[in-house]
């Protein structure tokens, strides 16, 4: 009995050691990189297994309590909140150092600012158009660009717009309301809510402050929706919904609603005018092809709907070692802008093209 005992004693001996030459010799498997991508300026996340906005918004914004956020920028994409697909591309906006390379082909060489228009060409010839995304149309004909989402696009004001009423409440008491739903909306300011009438739903934003200088610039006038009013009461009124842009909630304001037309005409863009890029439309940190921003040039500047300039940057560079004598580069574009609103001392601009990624407080100028 004592010898069975020492071979099973050996038997466990021996399994465990097997065991742990088995563990060694597994090789350690390198972390994963995290499956973004990014293209022309826009990054994205393709959705894993197990995944869920609480998850994904506390790793790319840093709270989960931030998913409504998350998925107000990809409402297109995902009608239901709670309902994720693995495989499922969402656009994000990475934290510092998540930041991948894009997937673009990088350009032959820099450009350079040059008098002329050669860079990135305005210029339009007749005939044909040429598809952005499915978002943006550069219409060659009539030297015009086609923005359908120009009736979503906000402003930076000087100061917040008198409102004409407020959202206190929404049929059915959902958290977030949506096109189709009934609300009731307290009436503001002196002018009076008309049956028939649309308005702009809105969230104000601010003050919005200049970042490398810290002084105030505006308030932004971020739209979120479209309401109809049907009915008017002695101390409020109800509306419907009839188009959301992104998240609506009680406490967001309405505006007289107007019209644009997304075709947008190229007009001539001023000489000698340089500025700087505010902050994004979506309070993006990184932004790119075909982001909303607004930038530090408005109306009594001569800015006006349809000019277009460049976006640039411009180095220093050490000549000298022993006198660290500094020269100044030329100027190097990798962007291009179109101005779809003005404002008095802002406005509202789209980023056409970009061959890297646009920051707050990058510098434009003209042609």
């Amino acid at each position: 009995m004592r010898v069975a005992g020492n071979y099973r004693n050996i038997n466990v001996m021996w399994l465990c050691v097997l065991t742990f030459l088995l563990f060694c010799s597994k090789p350690i498997q390198a972390q994963e990189p995290l499956p973004i991508t990014g293209e022309n300026g826009k990054y994205y996340y393709t959705v894993q297994k197990g995944d869920t906005l609480w998850d994904i918004s506390q790793r790319f914004l840093d709270s989960p309590w931030r998913w409504p956020t998350l998925w107000e920028r990809n409402q297109e994409d995902v009608s239901n909140p709670h309902l994720i697909y693995p495989g499922q591309r969402l656009r994000i906006y990475p934290k510092a150092g998540m930041e991948p390379a894009f997937s673009t082909a990088p350009p032959s060489g820099p450009q350079y600012i040059q008098p002329a228009r050669e860079e990135i060409p305005l210029e339009i010839e007749p005939g044909g158009s040429e598809p952005f995304d499915g978002d943006l149309y550069r219409t060659r004909r009539d030297n015009e660009y086609n923005y359908p989402s120009i009736n979503k696009v906000g402003f930076l004001g000087d100061d917040p717009i008198t409102p004409h009423g407020e959202i206190f409440k929404v049929y059915g008491n959902h958290e977030l309301i949506s096109q189709g739903d009934m609300i009731y909306i307290k009436p503001q300011g002196l002018t009076d809510l008309v049956v028939g009438k649309h308005y702009n739903i809105y969230r104000l934003i601010g003050p919005v402050m200049d970042q490398p200088t810290g002084k105030k610039v505006g308030y932004q006038h971020y739209l979120t929706g479209v309401v109809e009013i049907l009915q008017t009461e002695e101390k409020f009124s109800v509306g419907r919904v009839t188009r959301s842009f992104r998240s609506i909630r009680t406490g967001q304001k309405l505006m007289p609603y107007q019209e644009r037309s997304p075709m947008i005409q190229w007009v001539k863009s001023l000489k000698n005018m340089e500025g700087r890029i505010i902050i994004s439309e979506e309070g993006e940190e990184i932004m790119g092809e075909h982001s909303v921003v607004f930038i530090d040039k408005g109306k009594k500047d001569g800015i006006a709907k349809g000019q277009s300039y460049n976006i640039f940057s411009q180095e220093e560079a050490v000549i000298d070692e022993f006198t660290h004598e500094k020269v100044t580069l030329p100027p190097v574009i990798y962007g291009q802008l179109l101005v779809i609103h003005t404002e008095p001392n802002t406005a509202t601009v789209l980023i056409t093209q970009s061959k890297k990624a646009v920051r707050a407080g990058d510098y434009f100028r003209s042609p």
